[in-house]
């Protein structure tokens, strides 16, 4: 059986100044620090989340960018395309209009070659024809 006597006081007041002793050295310190850690760490915390929260910004913002200078390119490309269609039409044109001047122009000169031949030849057949025929009659016709 437990006996209460004068050691029982002095542990029991033993423990009393142990406790206050502890509390005040140790518990109380150590609660204040780790309340301190934990609102740094509440503090990193909210300012990572902002900081997340600015990096996504950011990132829509740099997509919303990229996506358009790339319809900005798509368009200019698109752009450069039918002009380089246009100017390739218009110079195939030119070279077409320039080609069928160029085969008139050398219809036009071989026509008149060709009449001319069949002149000069039609001359010196006639010619040639009265010879033969003075020949052959032996007189000049």
């Amino acid at each position: 059986m437990i006996e209460i006597n004068w050691t029982f006081w002095v542990q029991a007041v033993n423990f009393l100044v142990s406790l206050v002793f502890l509390n005040h050295f140790i518990f109380k310190p150590m609660l204040a620090h780790i309340e301190k850690r934990e609102t740094e760490m509440k503090g990193l915390r909210d300012e990572a989340e902002a900081l997340r929260k600015q990096g996504e910004e950011a990132l829509g913002e740099y997509e919303k960018g990229l996506e358009t200078i790339r319809a900005d390119a798509t368009a200019t490309i698109a752009e450069a395309r039918v002009q380089a269609q246009q100017e390739m039409s218009d110079k195939l044109a030119a070279s077409r209009k320039e080609f069928d001047a160029k085969i008139e122009s050398a219809r036009a000169t071989i026509r008149q070659q060709t009449e001319t031949a069949a002149a000069n030849l039609k001359a010196e057949t006639e010619q040639f024809a009265r010879s033969m025929a003075g020949k052959i009659l032996g007189r000049g016709v």
